[in-house]
């Protein structure tokens, strides 16, 4: 794209295409260079369509301030102005509380992301987050990641469309150089703060960045290196539909998976990088941490090759636990690493239990249930508990840990029921209610 592309109806409707879905958007402006350009773009969009009698969102400016620098509130109160000069609202998100002595950069990212992401999640509709990524950051991160020996993923750099948290995050300006929006805010005499860290050299990104004119000298430009990454991402969508295909492949025969245990299929006949993809994914299904979460990659390599070894005994990785019994593999919930949920439902109530059980409690008549329902693990003594109750009741055939890993329901002390294992107690409060649990497969 090019400057002379920015000035045009045509090439911000090319630009901010993503944007058409969304009735409510937050717009991440730093105050920088980029971010600030992408505010008066999109100003110009919303008036683009607005001519044409098209819709758009309702449209709030947002400003992380990150405790960090001195000066950051009056930057903020100067975006706002700005923001104020084309119409738009504007909120100061502050990140409050102490801050790390090491990993700042990662810290106030992480920060940065969450407060973004729980102001779009507050709106109704929820917002779109759209972010100032240029073709420069795509670069940058694709040669950093390349530095720490990334796979596909890593490689693909930044997606033009993303979520995390449920939150859409949009980065329109990957195809765009930060020389071409310098001179966009230079044709409209519109100015920008420059942040000081952006010049700190303790910063991997900032010495990348500094390093420029070496790496473009050696062929590495930054249009060829935008070009590898949006060619890794197509890569990384279809190795995602195959191990997907195979996953949901997978599912149809797994007599276990309600009580969230899964039965490593040795059988795959697939080549290394879909079973490393689909233990992935079965790792993050099963630990209750959802598709976005990240597990190192060289670990569940590691494991993956070890699975197919004769002696492999056991592992754990991703809150799962892995147990070898009679030529099998089970992937089940380790509980004793990260402690199970601890809910409160009252009867009409559902809810997400562990990031794995969909639970739900639902009268079975019209009288009032006076005590508030617990939902936990089910541990030990639970399960000594259903014993004595129902000795004749046949337990899934899953290690004592897998069980634990389980819902159960209580009334104060009183068990009421454990509906993976059949399990609902022969006593009035049992008897009042309904209780549901349903393991959350997600391919």
């Amino acid at each position: 794209m090019t400057a002379a592309a920015l000035d045009t109806p045509a090439g911000r409707a090319e630009l901010f295409r993503y944007f058409e879905p969304f009735s409510v958007l937050g717009l991440a402006v730093s105050g920088g260079p980029d971010s600030v350009a992408m505010m008066r773009l999109v100003a110009l969009w919303r008036d683009d369509r607005l001519a044409a009698g098209l819709p758009v969102p309702d449209i709030t400016v947002l400003t992380v301030d990150h405790g960090l620098r001195p000066g950051a509130a009056e930057e903020a109160s100067l975006v706002a102005r700005w923001a104020a000069e084309v119409g738009f609202r504007h909120e100061t998100l502050a990140w409050r509380g102490e801050k790390p002595a090491t990993g700042i950069q990662a810290a106030a990212r992480e920060h940065r992301y969450r407060l973004l992401t729980t102001w779009a999640a507050s709106q109704v509709p929820a917002a779109a987050i759209a972010l100032a990524h240029t073709r420069d950051d795509q670069a940058e991160t694709l040669l950093m990641r390349l530095a720490r020996g990334s796979g596909p993923d890593g490689l693909a750099a930044m997606r033009t469309e993303t979520s995390r948290e449920g939150v859409a995050l949009l980065r329109p300006l990957l195809d765009v150089s930060k020389a071409e929006l310098l001179a966009f805010l230079g044709s409209i005499g519109a100015a920008s703060i420059e942040d000081p860290s952006n010049s700190a050299m303790k910063f991997e990104r900032v010495r990348i960045r500094a390093a420029g004119a070496a790496r473009i000298a050696l062929g590495l430009e930054d249009d060829a290196l935008a070009t590898t990454a949006r060619r890794m991402a197509r890569a990384v969508a279809a190795l995602e539909a195959e191990t997907a295909r195979l996953l949901r492949t997978c599912l149809g025969r797994q007599p276990l998976l309600h009580c969230g245990v899964f039965d490593w299929p040795f059988d795959l006949g697939a080549p290394d990088e879909i079973r490393i993809r689909l233990l992935g994914r079965i790792l993050r299904m099963v630990g209750g941490t959802g598709p976005g979460t990240e597990l190192e990659l060289a670990a569940v390599e590691r494991l993956a090759a070890r699975l197919d070894q004769a002696d492999f005994a056991g592992a754990t990785l991703g809150r799962c636990q892995l147990v070898a019994s009679r030529g099998r593999v089970l992937i089940c919930r380790e509980v004793g690493r990260a402690p199970l949920q601890l809910i409160g439902l009252s009867p009409g109530d559902h809810a997400l239990w562990d990031g794995r059980f969909r639970v739900a409690v639902a009268p079975s008549g019209e009288a009032p249930f006076g005590r508030e329902i617990t939902v936990c693990g089910f541990g030990a003594a639970l399960q000594a508990a259903v014993a004595a109750a129902a000795p004749d009741l046949a337990m899934p055939a899953i290690p004592a840990s897998a069980l634990a890993g389980l819902p159960a329901f209580l009334a104060d002390d009183d068990l009421l029921a454990v509906p993976s294992v059949g399990f609902q107690a022969d006593n009035p409060a049992g008897r009042e209610l309904a209780f549901t649990a349903e393991f959350i497969a997600t391919t």
